[in-house]
């Protein structure tokens, strides 16, 4: 159902700014969609930062996971049983079922070619790549500037085939109808316009390009949140806030945001309208501060993601229109998940019925000590990658993933069963459980 998503989005913290509510740890690289990402794009996203060891690794744990031990779901459908050298691979074929997008990630980076010590990707870190020998050859003319309206028409313009770039040590080159979609900018490029660039100052500790044989669907906004800017790139669309945080030096990204929970600090987002038509994926990378871990004066839950209305008084996280990610603290028995709430136009509140939560080890509703085989314990003080997405098979739910593989799909085989059990409901045991996630929200 749709998502009415109001107010703004609030980083380390709850809406409310409950002082009780606060995140923390570092964060890193957001982005929202308007769109599915199936479990493959999910990957590609993963291992575009860390390396696809990892993600076989990661896989391998989940193997013996509840999921898929026992549910017999398969957690990485995305590696092909069988290929060319390197077999194995991420799988290109399982793309989800949306319609198709007009720019993807993969526009933007299948043809830029990494110049080593110049500034356009970061490879996984463990990767240290000896410097490109220095070209002989003449560098080509000038790209001739396109017609466009708006800003987009000033800058330095490039060629996004030209190796290496035009660009400089500390610039990417974007496409120009990258940069005219994310704007809504209307422009006829003529002939050859894919290949038309404007050069953009590269975020703090760079990009991450996803595997390129996957389509990862263009972001409706993406943040860095690196190098002490909370503003959206490759275009600074939308501006954040940042009230108490630090920025600190980081080996995976650099410089990177750093929430305390004692001070309180957060960041606010302008509310972006994803989910409108009911589907979309929030995707974010996380690492717990461990030495708050046993501090007596903690809160009891932390949110890491946190986008709704405030209200005056109590605020109320199960009513309509919101997402909400956050992590029970180590005084919790469930402590080391992260849970999401979430709610979408069609859920009304409805009292302690609507008091529901999805945990990433895939429990719902489950306040038990968390010591399950497969788990991915969020507070062991690492970087993880989370991510909360509207379900490509277009029904009803949504899904997490937690370092590129899948953590638990909602609705789960027990309550779908309950579900179609009731077939409506009876007067002693009416059916009254909406399925949230797949319906819009009506953004204001």
């Amino acid at each position: 159902d749709p998502l009415g998503l109001t107010g703004k989005i609030h980083l380390c913290g709850r809406v409310d700014k409950d002082s009780d509510r606060h995140f923390g740890g570092a964060l890193s690289h957001l982005s929202l969609w308007d769109a599915v990402l199936s479990n493959g794009e999910v990957a590609a996203l993963y291992s575009g930062v860390v390396g696809e060891a990892k993600l076989r690794q990661r896989c391998a744990d989940a193997a013996a996971s509840e999921l898929q031990a026992i549910d017999g779901i398969d957690l990485c459908p995305f590696f092909a049983a069988s290929g060319p050298p390197g077999a194995g691979s991420l799988a290109t074929g399982a793309q989800p079922q949306q319609p198709a997008s007009s720019t993807t990630l993969n526009d933007v980076l299948r043809d830029l070619r990494p110049a080593e010590n110049r500034g356009e990707m970061s490879p996984p870190r463990q990767e240290i790549l000896p410097p490109a020998p220095p070209t002989t050859l003449p560098p080509p003319p000038p790209p001739q500037q396109p017609s466009l309206r708006s800003d987009l028409t000033s800058g330095v313009f490039c060629d996004v085939l030209q190796v290496p770039s035009s660009c400089g040590l500390d610039a990417i080159c974007v496409p120009l109808k990258t940069l005219a979609d994310i704007s809504g900018e209307m422009l006829n490029l003529g002939p050859g316009g894919a290949t038309k660039g404007k050069c953009v100052a590269a975020p703090v500790g760079g990009i991450f390009p996803p595997d390129a044989r996957v389509d990862v669907p263009l972001p409706l906004a993406f943040y860095p949140l690196t190098g002490g800017s909370v503003e959206s790139w490759p275009l600074d669309t939308y501006k954040g806030k940042a009230v108490g945080v630090e920025w600190v030096p980081d080996v995976l990204f650099e410089n990177t945001l750093k929430c305390s929970e004692q001070q309180g600090g957060y960041v606010q987002l302008p509310n972006i309208k994803y989910g409108e038509k009911g589907q979309f994926a929030v995707n974010f990378w996380m690492k717990k501060d461990v030495t708050d871990l046993n501090d007596p004066n903690e809160g009891l839950f932390e949110y890491i993601f946190s986008h709704g209305q405030a209200t005056d008084g109590n605020f109320n996280p199960f009513g309509p229109n919101q997402v909400h990610v956050y992590m029970p603290e180590v005084a919790h028995p469930a402590h080391g998940v992260a849970r999401v709430i979430l709610k979408d136009s069609l859920s009304p509140y409805k009292g302690l019925m609507s008091h529901t939560f999805f945990d990433s080890d895939g429990k719902f509703m489950d306040n038990n000590p968390r010591n399950t085989i497969g788990h991915v314990n969020l507070e062991d003080g690492n970087w993880h990658m989370f991510t909360v997405t509207t379900k490509a098979t277009g029904e009803p739910g949504y899904q997490i993933f937690v370092d590129g593989a899948l953590g638990g799909s909602f609705p789960t085989p027990e309550v779908q069963n309950f579900l179609e059990g009731q077939q409506g409901g009876s007067a002693s045991n009416p059916v009254d459980f909406h399925v949230d996630g797949g319906s819009p929200m009506n953004m204001e």
